[in-house]
This record gives C-alpha cells, sequence and structure tokens, in this order.
C-alpha cells in the first residue's frame, strides 16, 4: 500500500464551528463587510471572511480578508484597527 505524506499548510486547521466563531467576534468587534478599517498605516476595507480549514492563514486565525491599495490579503484581529 503505497502512503502520501501531507505537508503542513494543508492539514486543516480547526472545526468549521472555530472558523464560524472567529467571523462572528470579527462582526462583533465592529469589523463588517464594508468597514474600513486600517494595518498598521495602510488604510484598508473589510471585503470579506476567510473560511479556509487548510493552507498558511486558515480563517480559525485570520478570519478578515482586506482589501487595500497594495492588494487583498487575509489578516487577524490583532492586526487590523477599525477606522
Amino acid at each position: 500500500m503505497r502512503t502520501t505524506s501531507r505537508s503542513a499548510n494543508t492539514t486543516p486547521s480547526g472545526s468549521g464551528a472555530d472558523i464560524a466563531r472567529a467571523i462572528r467576534r470579527a462582526i462583533r468587534s465592529g469589523r463588517g463587510i464594508g468597514c474600513a478599517v486600517t494595518i498598521g498605516s495602510v488604510p484598508g476595507t473589510v471585503v470579506g471572511y476567510n473560511i479556509a480549514r487548510r493552507g498558511d492563514f486558515p480563517g480559525e486565525r485570520f478570519p478578515l480578508v482586506i482589501q487595500t491599495e497594495l492588494g487583498a490579503g487575509k489578516f487577524s484581529l490583532e492586526e487590523v484597527s477599525a477606522s
């Protein structure tokens, strides 16, 4: 029987419930879709929520998808300030 190994970035991070909880926390903290935010000194807008369970930026830890003049990215609540 042949087996394959998974790299660290393809292992599921958390459950869907964990991701939903992170998104609800983001909304309750004033970071709903369309809200103006800053990442450091870079202004941006919340354009969605990250529902990924795998990869380097799972939704459980990085629930916000933010569009800035530099492009879009996934961020944690701690990295983002409401404007």
